[in-house]
């Protein structure tokens, strides 16, 4: 015998359908490689058909991706000078990141040898 269940009934009820371009972007993570938000962005666009919205929407993206790396370009140009009130610091940047850069390599190098 079969019990008729009201609520379970609403709740699996088919919900709304996102646009399929807009499903990619609402769950990748903040991580993301820049090209798979851009092909989301370029996939929901193709959807909407509205060259208004893309251009609006690469805008806001473009400027989102570079904003902070301009940013941190004329923080560094002027705190980090040698005459800038972090210059104590400033002399230990270049070799700080050289020696960084070199420990990710070396440890990146040694995983693909020895993995």
């Amino acid at each position: 015998m079969r019990v008729a269940c009201v609520r379970c009934r609403a709740l699996s009820a088919p919900a709304a359908q996102p646009p399929r371009g807009a499903t990619p972007a609402l769950t990748l993570p903040r991580h993301a490689t820049p090209r798979a938000r851009l092909v989301s962005i370029l996939g929901f666009v193709s959807q909407s058909q509205d060259p208004a919205l893309g251009a609006a929407l690469l805008l806001c993206y473009s400027l989102g991706s570079t904003s902070l790396v301009l940013l941190a370009g004329v923080l560094t140009g002027t705190t980090l000078a040698p005459s800038g009130p972090l210059k104590g610091v400033s002399q230990w940047v270049s070799p700080a990141t050289g020696a960084a850069l070199l420990t990710y390599g070396t440890y990146a190098g040694l995983g693909l040898v020895f993995p």
